[in-house]
């Protein structure tokens, strides 16, 4: 840009300053313009507009920097296209395109009551309605694993060589095998070298593809197993319901070195995010895992469920003393307020050592 122009355009800026907010002064919060251009509406509407044109790129750059990112960008995007991927027609059609190319033949994997184990999950499942969809689910589980140990050359254990009927058994060998990075290979979904390398699972073709399914679409990249079972079983159902939100859960670690405790991360926090988000990650990753543990206490998550901090700071100028002075158990409860019980004394004292004292 030419000093004249740059010149020129910061003109134009401090014009439509001036237009928008007299010569008083100028709050560029976002209540603030926007009640200035409100106003402006009111008693020049076509004054509003050239205001707007001129100031919008001079907000987005550097006043409001998020309004250049589509909310179709952002976490509420994803939510929207994550809730309509059932009925999504271009991820029907690309996983359709996946099947071709992996060899895939139709009507694989789809369960029938005379398949093997149909009776066994519906001796278990309820209701009926989704036996199917359980005989399916292991059926495309099993014929993963063949898939995947022949892509990365690893044997098939010998109890589950006849875990797959014959002809899935060789859909899942062959996809194995297929060349990705081949010319006739859509370029979205091509393989930029060499498929396979060993003991690495998330090369093999069928891990590739769901990978490059989620990224085509802009879908959260933890929603790929779902992708995969979906391009083997073809059954939309399995987009349903999903969370758009990736949640990590580990165990141990943390500042109390507990081995049970465990830590919750959440992915992708930005301005869509609400409370109501926060709500169904604490209901469905954090309440359950809780309950297990109160479970393992022995007691129930209600009531008084901790030693009031407030009690224990109560008592602290009694345990000071005792530390200082190093007085023994007799000493500190003659010392103790005249409505404290012995037992209430030594069972804050004790507390107080518990917490405090530190390690030998």
């Amino acid at each position: 840009m030419t000093r004249k122009k740059a010149g020129e355009g910061a003109a134009a800026l401090e014009e439509a300053l001036q237009v928008l907010y007299g010569s008083g002064g100028r709050d560029l919060t976002a209540q603030g313009y926007t009640e200035a251009l409100h106003k402006l509406r009111k008693v020049d509407a076509a004054g509003a507009r050239r205001v707007e044109r001129l100031l919008g790129p001079f907000l987005e750059k550097k006043v409001f920097p998020r309004r250049g990112r589509a909310w179709q960008e952002t976490s509420e995007g994803a939510r929207m296209r994550v809730a309509l991927l059932p009925h999504n027609p271009h991820v029907q059609q690309d996983a359709l395109t996946i099947r071709k190319l992996l060899g895939i033949p139709a009507g694989q994997i789809h369960a029938k009551e005379d398949d093997p184990g149909w009776k066994q999950v519906k001796a278990l499942v309820k209701p009926e309605a989704i036996i199917g969809q359980v005989v399916e689910g292991n059926l495309a589980s099993r014929w993963l694993y063949f898939h995947r140990q022949t892509a990365l050359g690893l044997p098939i254990g010998e109890e589950d060589r006849h875990a797959l009927p014959q002809e899935l058994e060789g859909s899942a060998v062959k996809s194995a095998l297929a060349d990705l990075a081949a010319e006739h290979v859509p370029q979205w979904l091509r393989h930029p070298g060499k498929m396979v390398e060993k003991d690495d699972s998330q090369v093999t073709p069928i891990d590739w593809v769901a990978a490059r399914l989620a990224e085509r679409h802009k879908l959260p990249s933890h929603l790929a197993p779902a992708l995969t079972f979906y391009v083997l079983t073809l059954d939309a159902a399995r987009l349903a319901g999903l969370d758009p939100v990736r949640v990590d859960v580990a165990y141990g670690g943390g500042p109390s070195g507990d081995p049970s405790a465990f830590t919750v991360a959440v992915w992708g926090i930005d301005e869509f995010v609400t409370r109501d988000d926060w709500e169904r990650i604490w209901k469905q990753y954090v309440e359950p895992r809780q309950h297990t543990l109160w479970k393992r206490r022995g007691t129930l998550p209600q009531g008084r469920r901790a030693l009031g901090v407030e009690r224990l700071r109560g008592a602290m100028p009694l345990y000071r003393k005792m530390v200082a002075e190093e007085l023994e158990f007799k000493q500190v409860l003659a010392l103790a307020p005249q409505d404290w019980d012995q037992e209430t004394v030594r069972r804050v004292i004790s507390d107080l050592r518990e917490l405090l004292e530190p390690a030998p």
